[in-house]
């Protein structure tokens, strides 16, 4: 093989490789000498903070708009801007400008996260109120989620009337004018597949739902997350100390304590199932009994509603229809559920004012 020539066939289709020698430095140069370095990586750029779905507001064509209530829309655990779009025009189409927000499973698992996000609602309501003649609330809330995202702002107001209470004496009540004072533009309340006292089971469903943005339920991977996550969120419900058993306690206690204040006529509207595979209906009409109906009491119990809470509760059930999905399984129905919301809105608002009831 030494004595073949480079490129030279040894045997047919086979040729030796052609090794050439390296070429000397010229003279009076030094030869390169390439060193392999370590490259030293830069430190990787901070991850960037969980992404805040600031609250969306939607004015409606009609030009009276400004002078109707603006309806609060709080969406369900983990809900998009989009998924909400479809109730935004639904209530736009009744003369309502709206303004959606999205509940995130941080702000429930932690309070500050609770309190940064109470504060950002309470800041674009203001901003959308801003201007109009009454400023009232239609607040339309979509199961616990929506529920305790609307009670994280009502006991922000709960601590602040306490404190202005104990530094001004127990006479002053006037809000602070950076503070939304929902409890007092309420004009009407809608509550959507809510709300229902949560235990280990309800709660690991409701975030594993929320997590896999999939429907409620215990089947195929769903199953093996609830069972999974529900010693642990059963502990964290237990526990007095814990953020999450303090955010569900803290929400039940302002919304019982709003129902305590509320007018008796003011307008109260409950759409739910049987069908419901995360809120049972029985929790839903028991509530609403107890404690919106009642006009009072703690979530737990109640007195017996009065004749005018009564004749304003609307209970509206939609047989067949899963968890928030009742606006899709009877469109019809749904929006004239609210339409009728809005006319007793109207009147309800109409009869605070002292204005004549208008002839049917």
């Amino acid at each position: 093989l030494a004595a073949t020539a480079p490129g030279r066939a040894l045997l047919p289709g086979v040729r030796c490789p052609v090794r050439r020698a390296p070429r000397p430095p010229a003279p009076g140069r030094a030869p390169r000498v390439f060193v392999a370095a370590a490259a030293s990586r830069p430190d990787p750029p901070p991850l960037p903070a969980p992404a805040t779905r600031a609250p969306t507001f939607r004015p409606s064509p009609d030009p009276l708009a400004s002078s109707r209530p603006l309806v609060l829309l709080c969406g369900w655990l983990n809900c998009r801007p989009r998924d909400l779009d479809k109730y935004a025009t639904a209530w736009r189409e009744l003369g309502h400008d709206t303004l959606a927000t999205c509940p995130g499973l941080g702000p429930l698992l932690w309070p500050p996260l609770a309190d940064r996000a109470a504060e950002r609602l309470e800041t674009a309501a203001l901003a959308a109120l801003a201007g109009r003649p009454n400023a009232a609330v239609i607040a339309h809330v979509f199961s616990n989620g929506g529920f305790y995202a609307a009670g994280a702002v009502l006991g922000r107001e709960r601590e602040r009337e306490r404190e202005e209470r104990e530094n001004k004496g127990e006479g002053s009540r006037s809000p602070s004018p950076s503070s939304l004072n929902l409890s007092a533009r309420l004009a009407g309340l809608a509550f959507d597949s809510c709300p229902a006292r949560l235990d280990p089971d309800l709660a690991a469903r409701g975030v594993t739902a929320a997590l896999l943005g999939e429907a409620a339920g215990t089947k195929g991977r769903r199953g093996a997350l609830v069972g999974a996550m529900r010693p642990a969120l059963g502990a964290l419900l237990a526990s007095p100390s814990s953020p999450l058993g303090r955010r569900v306690e803290g929400a039940w206690g302002a919304w019982a304590a709003l129902a305590a204040g509320l007018p008796p006529g003011l307008p109260r509207l409950f759409l739910y199932s049987e069908a419901d595979a995360l809120i049972p209906a029985a929790e839903v009409e028991g509530w609403a009994g107890r404690v919106v109906g009642g006009g009072g009491g703690g979530a737990g119990g109640g007195g017996a509603p009065s004749p005018a809470a009564a004749a304003a509760v609307t209970m509206r059930r939609f047989p067949g229809s899963p968890h928030c999905e009742h606006l899709r399984s009877d469109p019809a129905g749904y929006r004239a559920a609210l339409a009728g919301l809005a006319r007793e809105v109207e009147g309800f608002s109409g009869r605070e004012r002292g204005e004549p009831a208008a002839a049917a």
